[in-house]
């Protein structure tokens, strides 16, 4: 096995290489040197995976009650009869409404039946304009249904008409917010729930938005069905 280390000096970066069983040699190179380049670009990879960790860690510490609310208050529409509805603005966290709504639907770690889950992306593929979801909300929505709304920050309008159209058809909403999202978290009253993702940076937030879908899944069907 190969292994490389870099020790910091104002001249030349000094590499040591260490191949197993066998004699360890330090070399000097260049900063334009191919093992440099390397070097760097191994440590870009950790780096990033490492903020990774710190932000799934930090969010499992912070926002553990928020996810099992949010795990009981799916569960609870589902158990009385009502459709879960998803939705978000651009492709990430459309695609994660998407698969949050398959989830639902299909199930993930056990056989079972479908539970309602409908994503408003879906429904208006093929429509543009801001309202859209809400108008798709008001046609197959009704009273004590929940809606699902995945920001990635700027309280976007279309969201905003959404979440309106919630609240005149009675619709619980769930929403996880990011950044800027004030506007849209003031349409949420008592019995809404908001999961505050606006600490965590742009770079990371998607796969934590994953890893929270993820885990609401699960959890989801543990409530309704019971098991581990």
């Amino acid at each position: 096995m190969i292994s490389l280390t870099r020790s910091a000096t104002k001249k030349a970066p000094k590499f040591q290489i260490a191949i197993e069983g066998s004699i360890t040699r330090r070399y000097n190179f260049g900063s334009n040197s191919p093992l440099d380049k390397v070097f760097r670009v191994n440590q870009r990879i950790f780096n990033f995976h490492q903020r990774l960790v710190e932000a799934t860690i930090s969010m499992g510490d912070s926002s553990a009650s928020e996810i099992l609310n949010a795990a009981q208050m799916i569960s609870s529409s589902l158990l009385h009869g009502h459709t879960i509805f998803t939705c978000g603005i651009d492709g990430p966290a459309s695609l994660l409404g998407q698969l949050f709504s398959y989830n639902l639907a299909v199930g993930t770690q056990i056989e079972r039946p479908g539970f309602p889950a409908l994503s408003l992306n879906q429904l208006c593929q093929n429509r543009l304009g801001e309202n859209r979801f809400a108008d798709a909300l008001f046609t197959h929505g009704n009273q004590s249904d929940l809606l699902l709304i995945i920001s990635r920050g700027g309280s976007h309008p279309a969201l905003l008409k959404t979440a309106d159209a919630a609240v005149e058809r009675d619709i619980k909403i769930l929403l996880i917010s990011h950044k800027d999202d004030t506007i849209l978290a003031e349409k949420l009253s008592y019995k809404d729930l908001r999961i505050d993702m606006s600490d965590y940076e742009d770079t990371v937030i998607s796969v934590l938005h994953l890893q929270m879908l993820e885990c609401l899944s699960e959890l989801i069907d543990s409530i309704i069905l019971g098991g581990k």
